[in-house]
C-alpha cells in the first residue's frame, strides 16, 4: 500500500499546519481514490467489450467462411471458444442493466447460430443445399454484430458521463484545496505537487494504455512502474495485454497454416508468391518454384487408409523443412498431395539442387503401414514424389504462367516414369 503511505504523510504533514488543510487534504484523499477505481472499473470494462467486438467480428468471418464452404473447422472452433468466452465472462460482471440486456441477447443469438454452423461443418457437403439454414445463421450473425455496435457505442456514452462525473469531482477537489488560508499554501502546494504529478501521470500512461488496446493495438507495453496501486492496475493490464496478444498471434497462424502438416496453406502461398515476384521483378533478382506431386498417393491411400496417408504428406513435410532454407524459402501445401516451394534467389539449378536432395530424403525413409483389413502388415513401403522446377521470366505478369510451367514440368515427371525432377 505504498501509494496510501505516502498520502498519509503528506495528509499528516498537511494537518499539523492547519486542520482545515487536514480536512481539504483528506477529501482530495477520499476522491483520488475513488476516482482511481472509478476510472480502473471503466476501463476494464472498456477493455472487455473492445475486446467482445474484435472477437466478434473474428467469429463472424469464420461463420461467413463456412456459410461459402470455405471454412476452416480450426479457425472457426477457435474463434467460437474466444467468444464464448469473452460473452460469459461479461455475463458475470456487474454491467448496467442496459448493457446487460444486449449482452444476453447477443448470447442467445450466438447459443442460436452455433449448432447450425456446426451442423453444417459435421455434414462436410455444400452449404448451398441449405438454403434455410444459411439464411438463418445469417440473420444471427448479422443481429449479433448489430447489437455488438449497439453495446459498444452505449458503453462509450457511459464511459463519457463518468469521465465528466470524476472530472467535476477533481475540480470541486482543487476549488476546496484552494480554500485554505494563505500562510500554508505554498507548503500544501510543494506537497499536493509532488503527490499529484505522480498519479495524474499514472492515470493518463492508464488511460493512454486502455485506449490503445480499446483501438486494438495490443503491441505496445503500459509501461508503468510505479511500485503502488497504479503499478498493480498497471500490471493486470499488462498482464491481459500479453495474453491477448498471444491469442491474437495464434489466430493469425492458424489462419495461414495447414493444419495436418505444419507448412503454410494455398491462400497464404498465393500472397506470398506475388510478394516475391513483385521484388524479384523491382530489383532484377531470380526467383524458383518446385511444383511437388507424391506418386501414386491415392493407391496408397485406397489401400492403407487416410491415416497411414496422413503419415505420408507429414513425412514429405518433414523432408521440405529439414532441407529447405530458414526464413527466405517458403513451403506451402497446394491442396492434397501437391506441395509448392518458393525459391526466392535462386536459378533453375539450384532449385533443382535442392529438389533433388528432398527427394534424396523422402523416398529413402521407409514407411511401415498397417494393413486395415487385419492381414499381413506389407513391411517396409518407399513413396516417392515427382516435382517440375520452373524460373521467372521476364514476360511473366503475375504468378499463373509461372506456377502453370512448373505444373507442366511436373506433369512431364510424372510421364517420364515418376520419382524424378523435370525443368523448365
Amino acid at each position: 500500500m505504498k501509494l496510501v503511505y505516502k498520502m498519509g504523510i503528506t495528509l499528516g504533514v498537511v494537518v499539523f499546519l492547519v486542520a482545515g488543510l487536514g480536512i481539504a487534504g483528506g477529501f482530495s484523499i477520499l476522491w483520488m481514490r475513488r476516482n482511481a477505481a472509478e476510472l480502473e472499473k471503466v476501463n476494464k470494462y472498456s477493455a472487455m467489450i473492445e475486446d467482445l467486438r474484435a472477437k466478434t467480428r473474428q467469429w463472424a468471418t469464420s461463420a461467413e467462411s463456412v456459410l461459402t464452404g470455405e471454412g476452416s473447422k480450426d479457425f472457426f472452433h477457435f474463434s467460437t471458444l474466444l467468444l464464448e468466452e469473452r460473452l460469459s465472462s461479461l455475463l458475470n460482471q456487474p454491467i448496467p442493466g442496459d448493457e446487460l440486456k444486449l449482452v444476453e441477447v447477443i448470447s442467445s443469438h450466438f447459443y442460436k447460430a452455433r449448432p447450425l454452423l456446426e451442423g453444417l461443418l459435421a455434414k462436410g457437403e455444400n452449404p448451398q443445399k441449405n438454403a434455410e439454414v444459411i439464411a438463418k445463421v445469417d440473420q444471427y450473425v448479422r443481429e449479433i454484430s448489430r447489437n455488438v455496435e449497439v453495446l459498444v457505442n452505449s458503453h462509450r456514452i457511459y464511459t463519457e458521463r463518468v469521465t465528466a462525473r470524476v472530472n467535476r469531482t477533481e475540480d470541486i477537489g482543487k476549488c476546496v484545496s484552494l480554500a485554505v488560508p494563505s500562510t500554508t499554501i505554498l507548503l500544501s502546494i510543494l506537497l499536493v505537487l509532488t503527490m499529484g504529478r505522480t498519479v495524474i501521470n499514472s492515470v493518463g500512461t492508464l488511460v493512454s494504455a486502455t485506449r490503445t488496446m480499446a483501438g486494438g493495438d495490443l503491441s505496445k507495453p503500459i509501461g508503468l512502474k510505479t511500485g503502488d496501486e497504479f503499478g498493480e492496475i498497471a500490471n493486470a493490464f499488462e498482464e491481459m495485454r500479453k495474453e491477448l496478444r498471444q491469442k491474437e498471434q495464434k489466430l493469425e497462424q492458424l489462419s495461414i497454416t495447414d493444419a495436418l502438416t505444419g507448412l503454410f496453406n494455398r491462400r497464404y502461398m498465393s500472397v506470398k508468391l506475388e510478394e516475391e515476384i513483385a521484388r524479384a521483378k523491382r530489383f532484377h533478382h531470380l526467383l524458383s518454384v518446385v511444383f511437388i506431386d507424391i506418386d501414386s498417393f491415392k493407391k496408397y491411400n485406397d489401400r492403407y487408409g487416410h491415416l497411414e496417408g496422413d503419415k505420408v504428406l507429414k513425412g514429405l513435410a518433414v523432408a521440405v523443412l529439414n532441407n529447405i532454407r530458414d526464413k527466405i524459402d517458403t513451403a506451402c501445401r497446394y491442396g492434397g498431395e501437391e506441395f509448392l516451394l518458393i525459391v526466392p534467389e535462386s536459378s533453375t539449378l539450384q532449385a533443382l539442387t535442392v529438389s533433388e536432395r528432398i527427394l534424396q530424403g523422402f523416398s529413402s525413409k521407409p514407411f511401415l503401414p498397417k494393413d486395415p483389413a487385419g492381414g499381413e502388415d506389407p513391411g517396409s513401403v518407399h513413396v516417392t514424389f515427382s516435382a517440375g522446377v520452373a524460373t521467372l521470366k521476364d514476360h511473366d505478369d503475375d504468378s499463373e504462367k509461372l506456377l502453370h510451367r512448373a505444373d507442366q514440368a511436373m506433369f512431364q515427371a510424372k510421364s517420364q516414369g515418376r520419382n524424378r525432377i523435370v525443368t523448365v
